[in-house]
């Protein structure tokens, strides 16, 4: 299958919810200054390719969002 990459899609992280910090921090007493979310490194915001798997031999086309 080909991949052709379409667009970067930028959404909100899925671990911080967007803060951009650590909700674990309070369990990490140990290492305080680890406040910052390690997913998005403090930017509350993750980009993700948004890409479609093609196939030309058997005619299908993938979203990679959906997988439909």
């Amino acid at each position: 299958m080909e991949i052709i990459t379409k667009k970067v899609n930028e959404r909100i992280c899925f671990d911080c919810k967007g803060t951009g910090e650590d909700l674990m921090k309070d369990i990490k007493l140990m290492s305080p200054e680890n406040s910052q979310c390690s997913i998005c490194e403090g930017t509350g915001k993750i980009k993700e390719n948004h890409y479609y798997h093609i196939d030309e031999k058997n005619k299908i086309c993938m979203d990679s969002d959906t997988l439909s």
